[in-house]
């Protein structure tokens, strides 16, 4: 793959300061100096055992926070909305015996909606062939009797891994969903022999279980790192860890054309030049806002741990040169939000102590300003127990979601004002 075209220009991280709550000087956006900002816990709508929380913000700026219960000999994918500062009830996707899905604390279930209602979601189901033999099951919620049975998204049945999903709405009853697929994999991971490797593959989901537009994205990427997928206009912009021969890991992206219903050719984002012979288990994460595109991901080449940030503001067509955020010791598990005023914000996992500290960060690209020191939202277990914390933008504010560990697992939010 050739690396993108880089645009250099100045990214500066603004200081955000952080009490019970603290005032600040408002100004355009993009270019604050200072901020009034608080951080919140609120009731979770998930109860005790529930992990691994995934939160998506429709085109209404209804928020669906989804996640996976474990209870005994039962699974159960659940969600609840969130709109006008509080959530709905809990709703059941799906349930059964554990037996019959793969719950797994780095390839999690989702939830997306659209104008306000559901549309779809997608879980893992364990399937007879392996440890990593599992499908990605997707079901729509288009009409009045709910969510309707699952169906396959990638209709190879083959015992491999079919997982890390992205779903993005495309239409009313329509998603457009990216996976990796491991059709070729013969059931293992990382196999020297690149005709067995993990592919990135796409196709667009209707109800009835009809699967359109397959695409092969990539014949050879990471085996196990998330994949994250954004709109931009009227196209997607999707990114994902690749692997070269050479076993190096670094980001890569490619952007579907929904009147064609191609796959630009995929390009090198960064060329950070981490080699691993083996998946870090850490994806990349993006944004969008207008023509404004932010992908944040976290690297160790050179064996240095440290999180990555490029913004676009042309669609994605070129990106500033990237930056290193300052983090004490960064273990991943980023994300990436736009405001609806257009501010940027990042979240990331520093190991301090032996607990994780789930962090956030306003960045901008102001003629003034510095870094500033991040803030912290809250405090979890540093092993992979604790899943990948995750945040959205709501109407006032950045809504939070992560896993808590102790005494028990659940899901926890937190609502963080930004004024």
């Amino acid at each position: 793959m050739k690396p993108v075209f880089k645009l250099s220009f100045a990214l500066i991280l603004c200081a955000l300061f952080v009490s019970g709550c603290q005032s600040g000087d408002s100004s355009e956006p993009g270019n604050h100096t200072t901020t009034s900002i608080q951080v919140t816990e609120i009731a979770s709508p998930a109860q005790s055992e529930s992990r691994y929380p995934n939160l998506y913000t429709d085109n209404t700026g209804t928020v669906y926070l989804s996640w996976t219960r474990v209870v005994s000999d039962t699974v159960f994918i659940e969600y609840a909305s969130f709109n006008g500062g509080a959530f709905s009830e809990v709703a059941h996707i799906h349930t059964g015996h554990p037996d019959n899905f793969f719950v797994n604390w780095a390839d999690f279930p989702s939830v997306v909606g659209h104008n306000g209602n559901p549309l779809a979601a997608h879980w893992l189901g364990k399937v007879d062939g392996g440890t990593f033999a599992y499908h990605v099951d997707v079901s729509l919620n288009t009409d009045d009797s709910g969510w309707a049975e699952a169906f396959t998204a990638h209709l190879d049945h083959s015992p491999t891994e079919h997982g890390f999903v992205s779903l993005e709405p495309i239409s009313d009853d329509t998603v457009l969903a990216i996976w990796l697929d491991g059709r070729y994999t013969d059931g293992g991971h990382g196999s020297e022999d690149f005709a067995h490797s993990m592919t990135l593959r796409s196709a667009e989901l209707s109800p009835g279980g009809i699967v359109n537009r397959k695409n092969e994205i990539d014949d050879t990427v990471c085996d196990c790192c998330q994949t994250d997928l954004v709109p931009v206009g009227d196209d997607f912009f999707a990114v994902y860890r690749n692997r070269s021969e050479g076993e190096i890991r670094d980001i890569a992206f490619s952007r579907y054309t929904t009147e064609t219903g191609e796959w630009s050719t995929p390009e090198t984002l960064h060329a950070d030049g981490w080699e691993i012979h083996g998946c870090p288990v850490n994806g990349p994460r993006a944004a969008s806002h207008y023509e404004n595109v932010a992908i944040i991901w976290y690297t160790q080449a050179d064996d240095k741990p440290q999180v990555k940030l490029t913004v676009s503001s042309d669609a994605g067509f070129s990106f500033s040169n990237a930056i290193t955020l300052e983090t004490v010791n960064p273990a991943g598990r980023t994300d990436v939000v736009y405001t609806n005023d257009g501010r940027l914000f990042v979240s990331w996992l520093d190991l301090i102590d032996g607990e994780g500290h789930i962090m956030l960060q306003e960045i901008t690209n102001g003629a003034e300003g510095g870094n500033g020191p991040a803030v912290q939202v809250a405090v979890t277990s540093a092993t992979p127990r604790s899943g990948f914390p995750r945040m959205t933008k709501t109407d006032n504010g950045i809504l939070f979601a992560w896993t808590a560990t102790e005494p028990a697992m659940q899901v926890k939010t937190a609502l963080v004002n930004i004024d």
